[in-house]
C-alpha cells in the first residue's frame, strides 16, 4: 500500500514544489561497457507489484523516450501484466522476447525505500502586533491581547523515498549506468517524474547512451 501511495502521486514527474526537494546523488557509467553506437531501442522495466502503477511509470517513460526520437518497449506489454521474473520464465526465455522485441538495452527503475521521519512544527502566533512591555493598564492590555490567536502546534512525517534506474547492455547483461537518487516530501506525482525522467534522458544523451532528438 505504501509503495501504491508513493508512486501515485510521484512517478509521472524534476520540477518540485517549494516544500519538496530532489537530488541525484550517486551515479556510475561503466565506460568499458559503452557501445560504439547509443542504443537504438530499450526495454523498459519498473520493478514493482502495483500493477497500475507499473504501467503507469512504463508509459510515462515510453512517451518521453519515443517523442524524443528514441525506440522503446515497456514490460507490460511484452510480458504478462503478473510476470514475476524469478518463477514464471527462465533468464534465456526472458532475453530472447526482449532480443526478439528489437531491443539493445534494458532500463530499471525501482523504489529502493521510503524513509519517514516525524518532527514537531512549533505553533504560531497572530496577535496586535503590540511590543513586548505593553502594560499601559491591565485593561488597555487584556483588550490588546485577547484577541490574539494561537495556532497550535503539531507533528508532522517527512518522507524521503529513495530511488534507482538501471541501464543493462542486452548482448552482455552489463550494467552500462546507474543513477540513485532521492525525493523530499514530494508534493506532486506528475511533476517530479515528469522532471526526473527528463533529466534521466538528458544525462543518457550526454553520456553516449540514446541518440539526440531525430529531426525526422
Amino acid at each position: 500500500m505504501k509503495t501504491k501511495i508513493l508512486l501515485s502521486f510521484l512517478l509521472l514527474s524534476v520540477v518540485m514544489s517549494c516544500t519538496s526537494s530532489q537530488k541525484v546523488t550517486s551515479s556510475y557509467l561503466n565506460k568499458e561497457a559503452i557501445p560504439a553506437n547509443p542504443y537504438k531501442k530499450l526495454f523498459i522495466a519498473v520493478l514493482a507489484k502495483d500493477m497500475e502503477m507499473k504501467k503507469a511509470v512504463e508509459n510515462s517513460f515510453r512517451s518521453l523516450l519515443v517523442k524524443n526520437g528514441s525506440e522503446a518497449v515497456v514490460s507490460h506489454n511484452l510480458f504478462a501484466p503478473n510476470f514475476e521474473a524469478y518463477s514464471n520464465i527462465s533468464r534465456e526465455d526472458m532475453l530472447k522476447k526482449i532480443i526478439d522485441a528489437g531491443c539493445d538495452g534494458i532500463l530499471t527503475f525501482t523504489l529502493l525505500d521510503v524513509l519517514e521521519k516525524e518532527r514537531y512544527e512549533t505553533g504560531v502566533v497572530y496577535g496586535s502586533g503590540l511590543p513586548y512591555g505593553f502594560y499601559g493598564s491591565f485593561y488597555g492590555y487584556y483588550s490588546h491581547r485577547f484577541p490574539t490567536v494561537y495556532s497550535p502546534g503539531y507533528y508532522t512525517t517527512d518522507k524521503t523515498y529513495l530511488f534507482e534506474t538501471n541501464l543493462y547492455d542486452v548482448k552482455n547483461e552489463a550494467l552500462v549506468w546507474s543513477v540513485q537518487s532521492k525525493a523530499y516530501n514530494p508534493s506532486s506525482y506528475d511533476r517530479w517524474f515528469n522532471g526526473y525522467i527528463k533529466i534521466l534522458r538528458q544525462q543518457m544523451i550526454s553520456d553516449g547512451l540514446i541518440p539526440e532528438k531525430s529531426n525526422s
